[in-house]
């Protein structure tokens, strides 16, 4: 467990850190999600394989809420959606993922890698060359040996190449070696009301996802989680986050198949990874300002291109032509418009087209 646990912790440490900055937060907002929602909804959720923390899809939402709200209204929305995540459990809603069809799931998370992409586009253009050659050790390294951290080591390339070069890439701010604050929100009830339909994008996209990565994990396994329960765990953890300042959090289906590969069997891994992103955090957090963000936009490009389904798109000239439309429609519903909406639209569409 031990062993387990500090490996998703030295693979949750770099995407925490990026997802952050992709969500228009700050990194340390990202790190304090893997550290607090990580141990919160892996004690209290209904698989005891899940990791949970920062994730891509997740950052697509809050980017658009920081940029209208503020920092202040992603954390009170984020309140709100844990507690919306713990009303779903209790009225059972668990089982609802099972009647989204597998073709608008495929196409809302590829429309969520095009998104993320092109999201990172301006840290990109600020070092190219630095964010190739991150690229490029995190694939070369995975060929070799897929058990190395390769986006730690990618990540590490990419600081030392900035610092024996001086390419010029903007950093990222340094975090304080602090343990988080509980930060208690103002809550407005005008604000209120105006964040909740973000809310509700939230608490939404983080149960798809979580049930989703929660399914893999009892693929992987053979096991069976208990989805209500998992909504419940998630909802304290997006609670506890945002009272201490974190971004909301979903399970990670990345970092889930981590765990269960380096041979997790129970929730002991995901405090194990939170104590083990605690001590970072503790130790190296003012060392952060060295971290080129074209680095952590290279880690993000792999986790895009881990994310687009190549193989359900190539299939599309040889499946049912339905399944391709809605597929297609559901990308780019969510490349277009936001998240909620792409779901929204393609099961109603799928069900159109199935009624027809």
């Amino acid at each position: 467990e031990i062993s387990a646990g500090l490996t998703v912790g030295i693979v949750a440490l770099p995407l925490a850190l990026a997802f952050g900055i992709a969500s228009g937060a700050t990194p340390a907002a990202g790190l304090y999600t893997a550290i607090i929602a990580g141990t919160v909804a892996g004690i209290f959720g209904g698989s005891r394989y899940q990791i949970t923390g920062p994730t891509g899809a997740m950052s697509v939402i809050l980017i658009g809420i920081i940029a209208k709200y503020g920092i202040s209204g992603m954390l009170i929305a984020g309140l709100m959606a844990g507690v919306l995540q713990i009303l779903f459990g209790i009225l059972k809603l668990g089982r609802l993922i099972n009647l989204i069809p597998h073709s608008v799931i495929v196409g809302f998370t590829n429309g969520i890698a095009i998104v993320i992409l092109l999201g990172q586009l301006k840290y990109i253009a600020g070092a190219p060359l630095l964010t190739a050659i991150v690229v490029a050790t995190i694939f070369g390294l995975r060929r070799l040996n897929r058990a190395i951290p390769a986006s730690l080591i990618g990540l590490a390339v990419g600081i030392a190449l900035e610092q024996l070069w001086s390419l010029g890439a903007p950093t990222v701010q340094s975090i304080p070696a602090a343990l988080p604050v509980l930060v208690l929100p103002r809550l407005d009830l005008a604000m209120m009301v105006d964040l909740f339909k973000p809310a509700v994008s939230i608490a939404l996209l983080g149960s798809i996802e979580s049930l989703l990565s929660a399914a893999v994990a009892d693929n992987m396994t053979g096991t069976v989680h208990n989805s209500n329960r998992e909504l419940v765990g998630q909802g304290l953890g997006n609670i506890t986050a945002s009272l201490f300042g974190g971004v909301p959090g979903t399970g990670a289906i990345a970092r889930t198949a981590v765990n269960i590969n380096n041979g997790g069997q129970t929730r002991l891994v995901s405090i194990i990874q939170s104590l083990f992103l605690l001590g970072v955090l503790l130790i190296l957090g003012p060392w952060t300002s060295y971290i080129p963000l074209a680095a952590l936009s290279g880690i993000l490009v792999v986790t895009c291109y881990d994310m687009f389904d190549f193989e359900n798109i190539r299939a599309l000239n040889r499946g049912a032509v339905a399944d391709g439309v809605v597929l297609l429609a559901t990308m780019a519903l969510t490349v277009f418009t936001d998240l909620v909406v792409a779901v929204v639209g393609g099961v109603l569409l799928a069900a159109l087209i199935y009624a027809y």
